[in-house]
């Protein structure tokens, strides 16, 4: 690629910048360190929900941030486990990267009604699927050293 493409080749774009593009790898580490960030960003987003229920009012601020943050968290998540797809050695990391990253969701919204009978199996559930991606690379994975 060429500079006049405007696009940087996925080792040029540094370490934050593989954790808000759908390009690069990250290994294990960084992409529990990414899931901390993720959870960062959604407790700023709840902190944004309670001052909804502020008696004085919050104003158009709150009600702004509390509608974006979950969306930023969700795409961040989906940013971390298509890198991390890719750093495994899937063969289509992006979209099996967005699949992965929305299933835990969908089994949440699936089983919600069942909340109150089976609530720990929904929440096993959803902590596999939700770490699932922090799986090591398997030996068929790696590219043979010659």
């Amino acid at each position: 690629m060429s500079e006049q493409d405007g696009v940087q080749p996925a080792e040029e774009i540094g370490w934050f910048g593989k954790l808000i593009t759908f390009r690069g790898k990250i290994s294990q580490g960084k992409y529990l360190l990414g899931l901390l960030g993720e959870l960062g960003i959604l407790f700023v987003g709840v902190m944004a929900l309670a001052g909804l229920n502020n008696p004085t009012g919050a104003g158009s601020g709150a009600v702004f941030l509390a509608s974006v943050f979950p969306l930023i968290a969700i795409y961040f998540h989906m940013c971390l486990v298509t890198a991390r797809m890719r750093d495994i050695g899937v063969a289509y990391p992006v979209p099996l990267g967005i699949l992965v990253a929305s299933l835990p969701f969908v089994w949440v919204y699936l089983t919600i009604e069942y909340i109150e009978y089976i609530w720990l199996l929904i929440l096993i559930g959803f902590v596999v699927l939700y770490f699932g991606p922090f799986i090591p690379k398997s030996k068929a994975a790696q590219a043979p050293q010659l």
